[in-house]
């Protein structure tokens, strides 16, 4: 347990550096921050939910044994010698507020974040797979590998992914899905979530749900719904997402916004902003989680 104790204050102490380091920005004269806060969750490598989600979708995925070793193939690790750490890096207050405002576009504020937030992201689980090497711990960033983690066409889905991010931080207990399907965790769903698979042990983060859709209002009671009318591709509905509207507002409408603003990038975000689970769990208050493991 003392290893564990150590092993995870370091790797608090890695997330809080890079947090605080001025890589984290929006680009821009101000350089402001593309986030300042993070919650960390673990998932067993062997827990069932990954052949769960295998078996849910109709095109191929990873367990994380198997997305293990297409980056070290002679592991003799089994699934339950490894980890899935997975973390959440919720939009800045100042962020969210832009993109609240906005109606039937996204905030030039939003887009940069994402540009810049993203590339961020990729250095940053590339830092922490260099981070668990010099400690002796094989570890594998899943977007640091493209040739290995790809986007399929999905007759189920229309688009599914053989890693998905935010499914193995629903694994990790850090959230359930919601109506536009983003991930509501006790931050809110307006994030970037992301995952590394680690050789090491370190004890799961308990799911404290028994739904996928547990904290989403209409899926759970019937109530609320206001990311249907915040979507100005008109992607949501009662009946969920449909990502090809979505994907055609994204690829049209709000790359050409963006373009006349000097950057490229596929962003939107509106639903994830001005509802009530954009920073929280609705109905529960908004937790005072800062920089820490659930």
């Amino acid at each position: 347990m003392a290893v564990y104790s150590e092993l995870k204050a370091e790797i608090l102490d890695f997330f809080s550096r890079e947090l605080d380091s001025p890589e984290n920005n929006i680009g821009g004269c101000e350089r402001l921050p593309a986030w300042d806060n993070f919650i960390l969750g673990c998932a067993s490598g062997d827990d069932p939910i990954f052949e769960e989600f295998r078996h849910d979708a109709d095109v191929p995925c990873y367990t994380p044994r198997e997305l293990f070793r297409t980056i070290y193939p002679s592991s003799g690790a089994c699934a339950g010698e490894l980890t899935v750490l997975c973390w959440v890096l919720p939009q800045t207050a100042a962020t969210r507020g832009k993109n609240s405002a906005c109606r039937s576009l996204p905030s030039e504020r939003w887009g940069r974040a994402k540009l810049e937030g993203e590339r961020f992201y990729i250095s940053l689980g590339r830092r922490l797979e260099n981070f668990f090497a010099e400690r002796g711990i094989e570890a594998v960033f899943p977007m640091g590998h493209p040739a290995e983690v790809r986007r399929f066409r999905s007759e189920k889905y229309y688009i599914a992914s053989n890693w998905s991010e935010r499914h193995a931080c629903y694994a990790a207990g850090l959230g359930t899905f919601g109506l536009c399907d983003g991930l509501i965790t006790p931050l809110g769903k307006a994030h970037r979530c992301g995952s590394i698979v680690i050789g090491a042990q370190l004890p799961p983060t308990p799911r404290e749900y028994a739904d996928i859709h547990e904290y989403c209002p209409w899926f759970a009671k019937g109530l609320c719904g206001l990311c249907i009318s915040r979507c100005p591709a008109g992607a949501l509905s009662r009946e969920g997402h449909d990502k090809k509207k979505c994907e055609s507002f994204l690829h049209g409408e709000c790359v050409e916004f963006f373009k006349d603003r000097g950057f490229q990038v596929y962003a939107c975000g509106l639903c994830q902003t001005k509802v009530p689970c954009e920073d929280r769990i609705p109905g529960r208050g908004r937790p005072e989680l800062y920089r820490c493991f659930l």
